[in-house]
């Protein structure tokens, strides 16, 4: 975990009208981009970086929200799109 967030994670908090406090708060941090893999159990395109998501509770589980650079459309799964992972298997 970091303390600091990456800039677009920072940007995105904002449009959502949550301060960095609030987002520690909840347990939100910026991964590093080697550490998405692991998190989600799959690999990501290279340039990725990550906003995650825990939820206390529930044994580890996290979302995690993928920002792609340089800025390319949102990840594809089958025939759907996203911008939040979750570790395989997981629904």
């Amino acid at each position: 975990m970091t303390a600091n967030y990456h800039p677009d994670h920072r940007a995105d908090l904002a449009r959502s009208g949550l301060s960095e406090d609030d987002a520690r708060a909840a347990g939100l941090y910026s991964a590093r981009p080697c550490d998405i893999p692991r998190l989600i159990g799959r690999d990501v395109p290279d340039g990725t970086s990550g906003l995650v998501f825990p939820y206390r509770g529930c044994d580890g589980f996290v979302r995690v929200k993928a920002f792609l650079w340089p800025k390319r459309p949102r990840l594809r799964v089958g025939s759907t799109t996203s911008r939040f992972r979750l570790r395989n298997g997981g629904s």
